[in-house]
């Protein structure tokens, strides 16, 4: 009995180092940080600082609870992408040139999500569609989804560690084994992202996302503030987090097993 209370705690201890690299990229300041670095700036026609504050929003929208509903949420988002508009092609501006001909709907013409659309129906580099829409629903759903379940495995760990208290060989044990397989594991996906990061990310997606709504132009808006450069360092962040996490876990397993 005590053996399989080891197992699951270590399991559980896998799965929340996991979520510690995940929480640390869904803070907002990881995406400002990445987006001021990897953004394209001269493909999109917004402003530099407009897009950067357009890519947090974009995060707040995938990664925030819909407290006041989807609708609330999406209109918020919208609203957000017409203000940086309005100010991008604005006379003075630097990206003035880039509006010339697009026609930016006024305050008059439907709600901010209606006039965003039409922005994007002009043109995808201008305002998020409704498939970029509703992939940022999706993964919304997703990543708060995952939250609940990572936090019930820290629950289930957290019971399983203290009904292991008294027997410290097979805690260490656990605070081993489970650091162990991550770091495998996730070694096996830094080589194969490294080797082929295209193949990578469109292997996960396709899994996460199998109604296919992920892939956009590379002129679009969502391309232009998250690009590839954006998801690597994403990814390098989780990475380094989780390994960080998981070497302090097998030091203290370690002296425990002594």
């Amino acid at each position: 009995m005590r053996s399989v209370l080891c197992g699951i705690f270590s399991f559980c201890l896998a799965a929340c180092l996991l979520a510690a690299g995940l929480v640390v990229d869904a803070a907002p300041f990881t995406t400002r940080a990445l987006s001021q670095a990897n953004s394209d700036f001269d493909r999109s026609p917004y402003l530099p600082d407009t897009l950067v504050e357009l890519a947090v929003a974009t995060r707040d929208f995938t990664v925030d609870p819909y407290w006041q509903g989807e609708q609330a949420a999406s209109q918020s988002l919208a609203e957000k992408v017409v203000a940086a508009a309005e100010i991008s092609s604005a006379g003075g501006s630097q990206k003035a040139g880039r509006w010339i001909g697009v026609q930016l709907p006024p305050a008059g013409a439907g709600s901010a999500l209606e006039r965003m659309y039409a922005l994007a129906e002009q043109d995808a580099s201008y305002g998020l569609d409704r498939d970029a829409m509703s992939h940022l629903v999706d993964c919304n759903t997703l990543i708060n989804r995952a939250f609940v379940v990572f936090g019930a495995l820290l629950v289930v760990g957290v019971g399983a560690a203290v009904a292991l208290r008294r027997d410290e060989r097979l805690l260490g044990a656990g605070l081993v084994g489970g650091p162990l397989l991550l770091l495998g594991c996730m070694a096996l996906c830094g080589i194969w992202a490294a080797v082929d990061f295209y193949g990578f990310f469109s292997f996960f997606h396709s899994m996460l996302f199998p109604q296919g709504n992920w892939t956009f132009s590379a002129q679009s808006l969502l391309i232009c503030m998250l690009p590839q450069g954006f998801w690597v360092g994403m990814g390098a962040i989780w990475l380094l987090v989780t390994s960080a996490a998981c070497i302090v876990c097998l030091l203290s397993g370690r002296r425990l097993r002594k």
